[in-house]
This record gives structure tokens, C-alpha cells and sequence, in this order.
């Protein structure tokens, strides 16, 4: 058989049945790589498969299942969209057909499949546009799906679905051109290849709309990105011998992208249009500062790191630079690049086609350089002048770009190597790029790449011996005569086989650190409940809403049952899988970052790399947190180092506070709780009515205070038998080794204690607290707030503590400012004199009516959903019902079934203006932008079945 292939304008003809067995041997090969996603009930319990997707899934999966669309998360982030989020991918087809298998299963069988459906769409491009024959296009889709690139990125589940289709729409886009290019004489066929290339056109558009709905935007960018510059560097090269062409070949070789694009917009428009409308409001509008946008930019100096096999798994995993090939697919894929730019070179023989190739080319080049990102000034200038670029970080990315093109020029080199065009002079530069990039791995030896804990070393002995050693039998593939009685033709096509065996062996042994051999786990690090989430879930099964939790505990401690699951798991799993067992362990026990939304728990905090949180949320976070420290991605808990001030907790509903014990320090005999720190200035007290049932003859305090004061505090005990006890706190302590003070403080006679209160006299910061039993040296650690509704409620691996005075998720107040900005707002309630409880700032709103007299009037909870709420209210006079939410558009509001304005409050919170006496509040959540989607998706697909209709019956008449 001949290694090239006839390029036909038919898409639908672009598999042959001579396909289906190479097809089936991928799946096969691709099974084997797999086999712990596809055959097993291990799943990946790490990065943002773990802390994004599960959860995100899972509650998409569970709506669809009770037969409606999720348009609202009330979770995270104290409510945000839900659908308008595009990485929920709500709407990708098969997202839609996996969404009643369990959450890990559907996540495990979608990475295996779009895995298949990436290395595929390679293989049938390869073959059937560009003419490779079968075992170099099988090659070029081994090289695509099963090397390093896509092997990380499926901790990116929506980024994986998306990059899958790049060859499927390569090949669409050929197969429009094709058809359109194709001179013909006879009137009635030249009818037929039109239709044809509006069939195509068409195939075109539904595959790009697909890409779209799985949900990961950067992803379509990146590949209608390079699309555009394959299609239009043909006419490019025109400039010098055609110039007058150049106009026209461009606008031939560019419409269909852009008529399927914007079909494919109109086919997803459902998703795209709030989706659009997040945008506008999120933290990312405007676009990214220069510094994000640049980061996680490729360092040429870790080139050879990307791009060389990572036999060690030295690489961070699910990192984004990490694109490695096997040695011998990089060999053959200078092989293939340079034969269609040296004359020496020359594919002529093989009939492929040159100018598609010298494309193929300059999409590998364009994504290798702008991978560098901030290491090259050509990123700069398009942040500048390229709409679309500033939306995005992680330049790196664009290696995607490089990994496809260059597995094609590597299936390339195959046929080269097979047609006997290759000699040990052009091999000098394919061995020379090999060992450029074995030297790169020594230079940057003392770097340290995004999420390594350290610089990564030298190469170990293994990996360098590798590399060397398949380079050296790559070489031998190309060169050297089989030493059996073969013709030659038989030697020659023996080479491919070796060769393609080659890079399955290489790429087996460097993908088995990857997560999905090497670090997968038993289900239980998803499934099973832990202490703290089961307290949590009691706590919101009498409250409607249930209260949400607020968690600033880090994971640097170890689960309490870590024995017993090394019992269980020690000998059934890795390393390096019981670790990740063990980190999920702990990051469920602190319920972070998008586990709440798993669990149904609704927290203030969440986690999101794309569009969220919004940008009121961040604006909110500067009432207790320094602006350099507000991440865009939300992590609330990594930036928080003590909990924020009472009323901050109190209007976010914030009734649970999630803590570790890694600051609990023993002194003098006692475990003291240093979680929270007091500051009590002259005359300001912090008291507490959640006391131990505990009698005790003593108080231990540990506080730290300004130098030269004799008093400190008064400190008032009430006893439960009508008795109190005053104390003089004077500075006479035992001192820390971390500069702390410790002060004993005692009673003649054991008591139960109802209530404490400290008041500063002097000036103190109060740490911790405990009453202590001296006769059995016991004890009993309790917190000083500035309120006293604020008590330890569990104590396991971490701490959860509740807030009895947290507000309720919806009151009514009547002192009302206004404010015409966020940063007046802020101002505003920063004042010494605002309480939440008491007054509002509505943003906007030009009239004033403070009033400070009323009592808060109650409320009540009829219905509570994520899209709907129904609120009775008894208001004592004129006020507003203050639901503390999150603002955004789309929420409706009636008071009495009669509409009316939902105003902005506090920054990020919805308020309705109610007048007094007895009414039922109703918001429902009807987003505009979702149902105007709905109708230009319904007519696009109207158009499009349409329109391949007529296309059917033409070619029928045809026939």
C-alpha cells in the first residue's frame, strides 16, 4: 500500500473501512494507558478534578436528574450563577449523557473517551487530509492523545473535553476548503461540491459550538487561533510571487471559520449569552493586569523539562507545562518539519500536500513562542493590539498548539523515514534539537517551576540514560538494516513498526507517574463523610435556609483515623495515591475550597479560576482584608490569618467557623485554644455566655500586651448559683517562648460558670482562655469575642465553632444610607457606627433615613430554593428587607405579587424596600440573558436542520 492517501472533499467519506481496525487498536492502546479510569472504581482525588469538578458535576448531574436546569449556586461565594459559569459545561452533550452514572465514574469514563475522540480526530485528519498513510497518522494520534500534554490537563476536565475536537475541526475546516477549492468543468458536479461545502460548513459550525459548550473558552480561542493561521498561510506565502491573489485567497481560505463561528455562537447561545453577562460582571471584565495575563508562562529554560519524557515524574503534576513526547516522535518530528522546508529535504515523492504541511508548521512554531509568554515581547504586544488575549492567563496553554502540529510532523518523519528519504546528514539537526533539549534539563536544573516545592535537580540517571537510549535506537530505526534475510523493501517498511513501537514503549514508561496511573485512589476520598461535614449537615436540617460556615483552617494536620486507614488502604494503594487519600481526607474536614457545593452547605467562601467570584464579592472581602491579599480565584481561607471582625460574620450569616488545632499550645499544664486573638483596648470588653459545663476554682489567660502597664483587666465571672467573682488581671505572668503571657487567675472554691467578661484597663490582646479544675489539674478552653454567642460546638480534627449571633439570612432594617460608589460603601461601613443588624447602605439610592430606634422586625422563611424565595415579613414601620445574597441581574422581586426594585445593599447583598405591616416577599431568579439564549439556539438549530435538509434532498436529486 503507499504510504499517501487521496485528499477527498467529503467529510462524511473521511473514514474508511480500512480505518475501523487501526481505530479499534487505538481504543485498545489508549484502554491499556487508562486502565485504572476504565476498568477500576479508583478515582482522582487531586487538584481541580477533586476540588472543582467533582463537585460542580455532581450537583449539575442531580438537577438534571430532577428534571431542571441549575441556574443559581446558593454554596459558594454566598450565591453566584450557576449555568452562566461555563466550566460547569452543563450543556455539553456529553456531559448530558454521562449525568446519570455516579459523579467519579462519569468524570473517570469522560476523560477516557475524550481522550479517544482527541487521538481519532488526530488520526482521521492525519490520514485523510493530510495523506499520511496509516502508521504515520497513527503515529501522529499516539503522539497527540497519549503523550504528556493531554495526560495532565485531565485535571481539567472541561479544558480536556474541549482540546479533544482541535482535530475534528481541522478536519472540517479541510473539507470546506476542499470542496470549495475544487476546479471542475461539469455545471452539475460543480453544484454538488457547493453543497458539499455548505455541508461541511455546517459540520464546521456544530463542531466548534460543541467545543464551546464543554465549557473552557481559552480552549476555542487557542484553536480558532491557530485554525487561522493554518488557513491563511497560504495566502501569506502568496505576498512575493502573487501579491495580486493574496486578497482574495485569504478571504476564501478565512470564511468558513468565521461563518461557522458565528453559527456555532448562535447553536450555543443558551450557554454564551449568561455566560456573557458573567463576564461583564465578574473579576476578569476588562480583562487580566498585564501580571496574571503573563503568568504561567513557559521559561525557554525549561524546555527541555516540557518536552522530553518525565520518566522520574520530577514535573508538578497536573502542572501546565508539562507536554512531553517520546524522544523518538520529537526525532522524527524535526525530520518531518525540515522536509518540506529544505530543498534537501523534498517530500515530492510522497506525494503530500506541501503547502498544507508548511502550515502545519507555523501553527507548531506559533505555539511554542507564544508558550513563552512573558519571556517574549511578541505576547506583550498581542495583550495590546489581539482582542480576547487579556481574557486569559497561562500562556503555556499554547502549547497545545505545538503538541498537535508537532505530532503530525512527527507522523510525517515516519513516512520519510519509510520512503527511504532520510541520510546521516539530515539527521544532524534532528539529533542536535534532542540534545539541545537534554542540555536545557542541566541548565535549568536550579529553577523551580509553578507548584514545585523546590528546584527540580539535574536528570536522574535513568531519565538521561533513556532519553539517550531511545534517541540512539531511534537513529538505529532510521539507518541500520534489520540484521534478518528481509528485501529491502521489507527492511524499509519494518522501520515504521519499530519505530512506532518505539514510542508506545517510551510513552508507556514516561506516563506511569502521571495522577491517572500513579496517584489513583479508593472512592472513599470522595464519598465518605467526615465528622465536621456530618455536624455541619445536622446543624442545617431545622434552618431555611441553613446557616452558612465559614472555614480559615489550612490542612497542615493529621486526620485523627490516620491509622486505621493506613490499615486499610496502606497495602491496596501507592504512595503516592494513599497520600492524595489522605490530603482529600483533610480537605473534606475543612470543607474547602468547592466542597460545600458537593455537600449542599452553603460557606462564604469558594474557589474558581475562570469568571467568579464576582467582582462585588472581592470588593466586599477589603472589610477585612488588605487589597493586596484579595485573590481573583476566591481562596478566601488562604488569605485569611484570623477571623474577620464579628459584624462581618454576623451579616454574612456566617453561624459556623471551621478551624484546625495546629496553634493550640500547652501551657502550665493547659491545652489553650489560640485560634482567636482579642484586641481590648480601655474600657472594651470581650465576654463570653458560651462557657463549659465545668466547675473550676481557676481562669487561665494567655495575652500579649503593650509594654509599661501594671493593670491590665477587670475580669467580672458569674456563677451559675447567682455569685460573681471580680479579678484583677496584673502584669505578673509566666512568659512564652513566642512572647505570649500566661496568667493564672483563682477562686476559693470550684463553681460552674455562667458567664466571663474582660475588660481592658490598660490595654491587652487576649489569645486564649480556659477554666481550670486545680485539684485534678483539668481544664476547659474556651474563646473571649467582642459578643459572647460564640462557642465551640465540635472538637474533632478540626474545630467548629458557632456564632449563635450571626444574623439570619434575611431581615429587615430601617436606618438606610446611601452611598454612590463601592468605595463610599466601604467607607460607610467601616464606620465605628454601623451595624448591620440595624442599618443598610443601598448603592446608588439618593435618600437618607437613619433611624436607629427600631428593634430589627422578624422574618420567616416560607419556601427556600436556589432560584426562588418566599419571605414573610412583619415590619414595624417603613424599611428594607435585607436578604444577604448575592445582587445580580436577573433576580426579580414582588411584594404582595406586585413587582418592585431589588437595590443593591452592603456592597454585594439584595435589598427590597417593604412597607409596614405584613407581607410575603417573593425573588425569583429569570435571567433574561438565559431565556433570549434559549430562543437563538432554538432558531440556529431550526436553521441548521434546515439547511442540511436542503442539502440531503439536493444530493438526492442529484443521485
Amino acid at each position: 500500500m503507499s504510504p499517501c492517501h487521496p485528499v477527498t472533499p467529503s467529510l462524511r467519506r473521511s473514514l474508511a473501512r480500512s480505518d475501523l481496525p487501526v481505530l479499534a487498536l487505538l481504543l485498545g492502546l489508549i484502554l491499556l494507558f487508562f486502565w485504572k479510569l476504565a476498568f477500576t472504581n479508583l478515582i482522582i482525588a487531586r487538584g481541580d478534578i477533586f476540588y472543582y469538578f467533582y463537585p460542580y458535576r455532581d450537583y449539575a448531574a442531580s438537577a438534571l436528574r430532577d428534571g431542571h436546569i441549575p441556574l443559581w449556586n446558593p454554596y459558594l461565594f454566598m450565591g453566584a450563577p450557576f449555568l452562566a459559569n461555563s466550566q460547569v459545561g452543563f450543556f455539553y452533550p456529553l456531559n448530558l449523557l454521562m449525568s446519570w452514572l455516579d459523579t467519579a465514574r462519569a468524570i473517570n469514563w469522560t476523560i477516557v473517551l475524550h481522550i479517544f475522540i482527541a487521538a481519532s480526530g488526530v488520526y482521521v485528519f492525519a490520514r485523510h487530509r493530510l495523506g499520511l498513510s496509516i502508521s504515520a497518522a497513527w503515529l501522529a494520534a499516539v503522539s497527540f492523545g497519549l503523550g504528556g500534554y493531554l495526560g495532565t490537563q485531565i485535571e481539567h476536565v472541561n479544558q480536556l473535553q474541549g482540546l479533544a475536537w482541535i482535530g475534528w475541526i481541522f478536519l472540517a475546516y479541510e473539507a470546506v476548503v476542499s470542496s470549495q477549492l475544487s476546479v471542475v468543468s461539469n455545471r452539475q458536479l460543480a453544484f454538488s461540491l457547493q453543497r458539499l461545502a455548505i455541508r461541511n460548513a455546517l459540520m464546521l459550525a456544530l463542531l466548534i459550538a460543541v467545543q464551546l459548550l464543554a465549557g473552557h473558552t481559552q480552549a476555542v480561542y487557542i484553536t480558532l487561533f491557530g485554525l487561522g493561521i493554518y488557513a491563511a498561510w497560504p495566502a501569506i506565502e502568496l505576498i512575493v510571487k502573487q501579491p495580486r491573489r493574496v486578497a482574495s485567497t485569504l478571504a476564501a481560505r478565512l470564511w468558513p471559520i468565521l461563518f461557522a463561528s458565528i453559527l456555532a455562537v448562535a447553536l450555543s447561545a443558551i450557554q454564551l449569552l449568561p455566560t456573557l453577562e458573567l463576564t461583564r460582571l465578574s473579576a476578569r471584565s476588562g480583562g487580566l493586569p498585564t501580571n496574571l495575563a503573563v503568568s504561567f508562562s513557559l521559561d525557554p529554560r525549561w524546555l527541555g523539562r516540557a518536552l522530553l519524557p518525565d520518566y522520574a515524574g520530577a514535573m508538578p503534576a497536573g502542572g501546565e507545562f508539562t507536554s512531553f513526547f517520546s524522544v523518538a516522535a520529537l526525532f522524527l518530528m524535526i525530520v518531518g518539519g525540515l522536509s518540506f522546508w529544505l530543498k534537501r529535504g523534498s517530500v515530492s515523492n510522497l506525494q503530500l500536500p506541501t503547502s498544507r504541511f508548511r502550515s502545519v508548521s507555523i501553527v507548531a512554531v506559533l505555539g511554542l513562542v507564544l508558550a513563552f509568554g512573558g519571556y517574549t515581547p511578541i505576547y506583550y504586544a498581542l495583550l495590546k493590539i489581539v482582542p480576547g488575549f487579556d481574557l486569559f492567563r497561562a500562556p503555556a496553554r499554547w502549547l497545545v498548539l505545538f503538541v498537535f502540529a508537532g505530532s503530525l510532523l512527527a507522523g510525517v518523519g515516519l513516512d520519510v523515514v519509510r520512503e527511504r528519504r532520510i541520510n546521516w546528514k539530515s539527521l544532524l539537526l534532528p539529533i542536535a534539537f534532542v540534545a539541545v533539549l537534554i542540555a536545557l534539563t542541566f541548565i535549568a536544573a536550579g529553577l523551580t517551576p509553578a507548584g514545585a516545592a523546590g528546584p527540580l535537580g539535574i536528570p536522574d540517571a535513568k531519565s538521561a540514560g533513556l532519553w539517550l537510549g531511545v534517541l540512539a535506537l531511534s537513529l538505529a530505526c532510521c539507518v541500520v538494516r534489520v540484521p534478518f534475510s528481509l528485501t529491502r523493501n521489507t527492511q524499509y517498511a519494518i522501520r515504521p513498526l519499530m519505530l512506532a513501537l518505539l514510542i508506545c514503549a517510551d510513552l508507556f514508561l514516561a506516563t506511569r507517574p502521571l495522577p491517572y496511573n500513579s496517584r489513583a485512589t479508593a472512592p472513599d476520598a470522595l464519598t465518605s463523610l467526615r465528622p465536621a461535614v456530618t455536624h455541619l449537615k445536622v446543624g442545617a436540617e431545622d434552618r431555611t435556609p441553613p446557616d452558612r460556615f465559614l472555614s480559615i483552617s489550612d490542612i497542615q494536620f493529621d486526620p485523627g483515623d490516620s491509622a486505621e486507614l493506613k490499615s486499610i488502604y496502606g497495602d491496596q494503594l501507592s504512595a503516592d495515591a494513599f497520600y492524595d487519600l489522605i490530603v482529600a481526607t483533610k480537605a473534606k474536614e475543612i470543607v474547602a475550597p468547592n466542597l460545600p457545593l458537593y455537600y449542599r452547605l452553603p460557606a462564604v467562601d469558594g474557589y474558581d479560576g475562570g469568571l467568579l467570584p464576582l467582582k462585588n464579592y472581592m470588593t466586599f472581602q477589603r472589610l477585612f482584608l488588605e487589597p493586596n491579599l484579595i485573590q481573583p480565584d476566591g481562596r478566601l481561607r488562604e488569605q485569611l490569618k484570623s477571623i474577620p471582625d464579628a459584624r462581618w460574620l454576623d451579616l454574612m450569616n456566617a453561624r459556623y467557623i471551621i478551624t484546625d488545632k495546629v496553634g493550640d499550645q500547652w501551657y502550665d499544664g493547659v491545652l489553650y485554644d489560640l485560634q482567636f486573638a482579642t484586641r481590648l483596648a480601655p474600657g472594651h470588653s470581650a465576654y463570653t455566655d458560651q462557657v463549659p459545663r465545668f466547675k473550676a476554682d481557676a481562669l487561665g489567660l494567655v495575652y500579649s500586651e503593650p509594654m509599661g502597664n501594671s493593670t491590665l483587666a477587670q475580669i467580672e465571672v458569674a456563677f451559675t448559683d447567682g455569685l460573681t467573682q471580680t479579678l484583677i488581671l496584673i502584669d505578673a505572668p509566666i512568659t512564652t517562648t513566642n512572647g505570649l503571657s500566661v496568667a493564672r487567675l483563682t477562686w476559693d472554691e470550684p463553681h460552674l460558670v455562667n458567664s466571663i467578661r474582660v475588660t481592658g484597663v490598660g490595654g491587652l490582646t487576649v489569645h486564649g482562655a480556659a477554666l481550670i479544675d486545680q485539684r485534678s489539674q483539668s481544664f476547659q478552653s474556651f474563646v473571649l469575642m467582642p459578643h459572647g454567642n460564640f462557642g465551640l460546638a465540635h472538637s474533632g480534627d478540626v474545630k467548629v465553632y458557632e456564632n449563635a449571633a450571626a444574623l439570619p439570612r434575611a431581615f429587615v432594617v430601617s436606618d438606610v444610607r446611601a452611598a454612590a460608589s463601592d468605595d463610599e460603601t466601604i467607607a460607610l461601613m467601616q464606620g465605628a457606627d454601623f451595624d448591620p443588624s440595624r442599618t443598610v447602605v443601598l448603592i446608588g439610592n439618593q435618600s437618607n433615613s437613619p433611624d436607629h430606634s427600631v428593634t430589627p422586625s422578624p422574618c420567616h422563611f416560607v419556601t427556600y430554593t436556589p432560584e426562588y424565595a418566599a419571605i414573610d415579613v412583619d415590619a414595624a414601620q417603613d424599611g428594607y428587607l435585607v436578604l444577604t445574597d448575592a445582587y445580580y441581574p436577573g433576580w426579580v422581586a414582588t411584594i404582595d405579587g406586585q413587582p418592585t426594585n431589588i437595590e443593591r445593599a452592603d456592597v454585594m447583598f439584595r435589598a427590597v424596600k417593604v412597607p409596614a405591616g405584613q407581607h410575603r416577599v417573593e425573588m425569583r431568579y429569570e435571567p433574561q440573558s438565559f431565556r433570549i439564549g434559549m430562543w437563538v439556539t432554538i432558531g440556529a438549530w431550526a436553521i441548521l436542520i434546515a439547511a442540511w435538509a436542503v442539502v440531503l434532498r439536493g444530493r438526492t436529486n442529484a443521485k
